[in-house]
């Protein structure tokens, strides 16, 4: 596809080149004047990109991020919840699979300061049967974040869990075999 270049000319017939250079800064000027009425601003006057709110999106930290994997079997029919503790506005990179088969999978987070919050209060993530995920979280609140899994296979799955980010406190939170 051939990109064609738009030339825009202002020439008043028979008029020397000094009448020329008025007509084509008149006609300029004229076209300013339109984008300025209509709205346009230019980059210099335009307000910061959503989300960053003029502040910047870099955030420095006094500890070094925690990077761990962690590879958890489950037997058939087992549940299990496994979290992450997490302070309001940290993020984690998370990614997990499972070595065969498909998981039943709530990833959610529960604010660790109860009393502002309604009875039971919680936020779900992602709901989902498949053999992994991968993401990024930012905790809304403090409090733990993770993901409740059951193995609905005939067969025991091995869970490997990648974290990278900023969080402490991770385990399993309650772990239940079927009857």
């Amino acid at each position: 596809m051939a990109i064609q270049k738009a030339r825009f000319t202002c020439r008043v017939k028979g008029a020397f080149p000094g009448v020329q250079l008025i007509g084509s800064t008149a006609l300029g000027l004229v076209v300013i004047g339109i984008l300025g009425v209509s709205g346009v601003t230019l980059a210099e006057d335009a307000a910061p990109p959503p989300g960053l709110g003029g502040d910047s999106a870099n955030r420095i930290h006094d500890t070094k991020f925690s990077n761990e994997t962690i590879e958890i079997t489950l037997a058939p029919g087992e549940q299990m919840e496994y979290m992450l503790d997490i302070e309001q506005g940290e993020s984690v990179l998370y990614s997990w699979q499972v070595d065969k088969g498909d998981l039943y999978s709530d990833f959610h987070s529960h604010p660790g300061d109860k009393d502002k919050y309604p009875e039971n209060y919680w936020i779900r993530y992602e709901e989902s049967e498949h053999g992994g995920s991968h993401g990024t979280v930012v905790a809304p609140f403090t409090g733990p974040t993770g993901w409740y899994w059951v193995n609905k296979n005939e067969h025991p799955v091995t869970v490997q869990l990648q974290l990278v980010g900023y969080f402490s406190g991770n385990k399993i939170a309650f772990r239940k075999l079927p009857e």
